[in-house]
This record gives structure tokens, sequence and C-alpha cells, in this order.
């Protein structure tokens, strides 16, 4: 029996800085940077489609995936995000909802999804490691990187999704132990999405 609760939060992030402007501060730069660059990712968007995605037999992941919709809808009306929540794992139903049958609509909104995995231990008295994932993505059919060179293969129209942030976050404990605490770094990341949201997206 595991006795003791473990839990861990990783952060990844990755900024390049090509440069370094005479008399600036390096936080300086970071927020100049982090400005242009997240500027162009959510720039016109006018809302977002949350969608969770899990094993829909995983009891413990459904119950998480409930907090994160629940975190998010209060969050959203606090801050005035328009928002729009997918069925889990089934994001088509929603997107024919959003547009009445017309994807015109669907292309004003960003999808941040919230994916979820996890072990399948064999009683409630053995250990379950969750690896939860937050990103904004949106699909392109047609994607071609913008300093391609003609004739190279990056110059070749491919469809997939953008993915334009992210957070993870992965943790262990028994599954009668684990929701609550994986819950609350889950909705740590989710005001963090939000809020680049409202600071980008204009």
């Amino acid at each position: 029996m595991i006795k003791r609760f473990t839990w861990i939060t990783f952060i990844i992030s990755f900024i390049a800085i090509t440069s370094h402007a005479k008399g600036q501060e390096p936080s300086d730069i970071e927020d100049s940077y982090n400005k242009e660059y997240y500027s162009k990712k959510f720039s016109g968007w006018k809302g977002i489609i949350f969608i969770c995605i899990y094993n829909k037999d995983d009891k413990v992941l459904e119950r998480i995936c409930q907090r994160a919709t629940s975190d998010i809808d209060l969050l959203a009306a606090a801050t005035k995000v328009n928002i729009k929540f997918a069925k889990s794992n089934d994001f088509a139903a929603t997107l024919y909802s959003i547009s009445n049958g017309q994807y015109k609509s669907y292309e004003q909104y960003v999808t941040l999804e919230y994916s979820l995995i996890a072990t399948s231990p064999s009683s409630q008295n053995e250990a379950k490691a969750i690896h939860g994932r937050l990103t904004f993505t949106k699909y392109y059919s047609n994607a071609v990187e913008n300093n391609s060179k003609s004739g190279s293969l990056r110059n070749i129209p491919r469809p997939g999704d953008l993915e334009l942030w992210s957070k993870e976050l992965i943790g262990s404990g028994l599954p009668s132990d684990i929701i609550t605490p994986f819950s609350d770094g889950a909705e740590t990341h989710i005001k963090k999405a939000l809020a680049m949201f409202l600071k980008y997206a204009k």
C-alpha cells in the first residue's frame, strides 16, 4: 500500500531570444518577445472551444475532466471569455452545433484541449499515475511554413494541428486521493490559458 501521496507538476516552457537590445533588462526583452510571439498566434480569435479527451471507462479521469470543465466555465464567465464546450471525446458534434452546419463560425474559435491518460492500477490500494496536457490548437487543412522556399518540402501544403501554447501535469497517488490535487494543478494552468487568451486574442 502506498501511504504517501506524491504530486509533481512540470511546467515546460521554451523562449528563444535571438538578440539583446542595448539598455534593456532581460525581463523586458522576454516580455517584448512574448507579446510579439503570442499576439501573432492568438490575434483574431473570437472565442474558445474547450474539449476534454480521456478514456471514458476511467472514472477518475472522468471526475478530473468534470472538475476542469466546471473550473473553466466559472472562470470564463467571470472574465467574459466567449467559450463553447465540446462533448468529451466528441469534437465533431460540437462543431456542428456551433456552426449550425456551416464551418465559417467555427473558424473564429481556437481549441483548448485537455487530454488525460493514466495507468490502471488493479486495486484502490495501488498508485495511479496521470499525465495531463492542456493545449491551445487550431487545425489547418493546407499549412505552409512562412519562410519556406519555393521547391522545398516545407513549401508543400500539409494538414495538421498547429499548437499555439501548452502546459503539462504529471501526478501519482491512490485513485481516491489524486483527483483533488491533480485538479488543483490543472486549475492553475487553466487560469494561465484564459489569461493568455484575454491578453493576446484582440
